[in-house]
């Protein structure tokens, strides 16, 4: 962060107009307040006049939202985007899907030496910054840091404390690492769900994007690949913690994120670390009836998205559309329940260690929105390892981040 004495503000929200761009325009508002003494900030976006009416909407909770700083740009131009990144030690971007609107945004940050972070699902993305940036990135010692919401964090935090757990309690980092999303309450963001399609849609045109997708290493640097095959399509019974499981919907970015960490630490947890994610749904015919629904339901999706037709129905009629969420009460009455099971050797009857991670409101806004705006105020407030380029947030952010994640309501417990 070399270029840090030029910079007006901390952190910049790119997106500030977008559902989930409000939500962390809020809670900046309401948790670091407007007249820049803890944290300089301010939100950018396309539209003045939009972001004149997030202004309006935070000032119910936050009267002096008007001392915040508004900039527009337009996200097709390289230059406009410079005028703002050029200010701003960390540029956090909520705008999605990324492959679409975040390439010229990664350009402006590393043309001004600017730290970013984002929300990113889609491991394309992240495929094509890395191939892009990383080496640029790494040479102005800077940080890039993808999926720093409800993808990935939950999977790479809580699988960095769990290994770094074994080693005190175990003497050994476990070889395999089983995560299983279990109760929860929420729902997936519009953006989200456009990411996804937005995936499906270039694996149904492209060959090379099909085969990248099914490689569980896609993120890994050269060279550092393990034993893991490709992502989980059956359901299966986990005696360890008792349920009947299906395939996860995010594990197909989670893991690979997660794989990273390990070779960007050099193979810390092992060369031969195995990790995979999935849904628990509890025992019994009625666990294994959800387990076997949800499958279904997740392999229907993704199929009538590889379809042009049966895709347009779907984002019109039957999905949540980019811009949408739930209600305030919904976001605050939400929550997740995640266990991420190590395992000394392979998958037992038993688990080897146990972490348990908890999480207050809506995992898809009111956590999401909590963890990437702390994630931003980490990197801008320089606690952030001297490991640079693009970057995942475990490898990054380390377990100095778990507190303030603890801090919005965000809990590691271990087993």
């Amino acid at each position: 962060m070399s270029n840090d004495n030029k910079k007006i503000f901390d952190v910049i929200i790119w997106g500030a107009t977008g559902f989930t761009g409000k939500l962390v325009a809020q809670y900046y508002a309401n948790t670091y307040g407007c007249d820049g003494e803890s944290l300089k900030w301010a939100m950018a976006g396309r539209s003045l006049e939009k972001l004149k009416e997030v202004q309006n909407w935070i000032a119910p909770t936050s009267p002096e939202i008007n001392k915040i700083p508004i900039l527009t740009a337009n996200i097709d131009d390289l230059d406009t985007l410079k005028s703002i990144t050029s200010k701003t030690k960390v540029l956090c971007t909520t705008v999605g899907p990324y492959n679409l609107y975040g390439k010229t945004i990664l350009q402006a940050c590393l043309d001004t030496e600017t730290n970013y972070c984002d929300l990113t699902g889609e491991p394309n993305f992240i495929r094509y910054s890395i191939d892009n940036f990383h080496q640029k990135v790494l040479s102005k010692k800077l940080h890039f840091i993808h999926s720093c919401g409800f993808d990935s964090i939950p999977s790479d935090m809580g699988t960095l404390f769990l290994q770094t757990q074994s080693m005190e309690k175990l003497g050994a980092y476990c070889k395999e690492v089983l995560f299983i999303a279990g109760d929860s309450k929420g729902s997936f963001s519009g953006g989200t769900i456009a990411s996804l399609l937005g995936v499906v849609e270039e694996a149904v045109s492209n060959e090379d994007t099909r085969r990248f997708l099914s490689d569980p290493y896609s993120l890994n640097p050269e060279g550092f690949r393990g034993p893991d095959e490709p992502d989980p399509v059956s359901i299966e019974f986990i005696p360890a913690l008792n349920t009947w499981t299906a395939p996860f919907v995010m594990g197909p970015v989670n893991t690979r994120v997660v794989r990273r960490t390990n070779a960007l630490l050099n193979n810390k947890y092992s060369p031969d670390f195995r990790y995979q994610e999935r849904m628990g749904f509890g025992n019994g015919i009625g666990g294994w009836f959800l387990a076997q629904s949800v499958r279904a339901t997740i392999g229907s999706i993704l199929g009538l998205g590889a379809i042009p037709f049966t895709r347009d129905i779907l984002k019109k009629y039957v999905l949540p559309a980019a811009g949408e969420g739930p209600s305030e009460e919904d976001r605050e009455n939400g929550y997740f329940n995640i266990s991420i099971l190590g395992f000394k050797d392979k998958i037992s009857d038993n688990a080897s260690i146990q972490v348990d991670v908890y999480g207050k409101r809506d995992p898809g806004y009111g956590a999401t929105c909590r963890m990437i705006g702390e994630s931003a105020v980490s990197i801008a407030k320089g606690e952030v390892s001297q490991l640079y380029g693009v970057v995942t947030p475990a490898s990054a952010l380390g377990l100095g981040f778990k507190s303030r994640l603890e801090k919005v309501g965000i809990t590691f417990t271990v087993k």
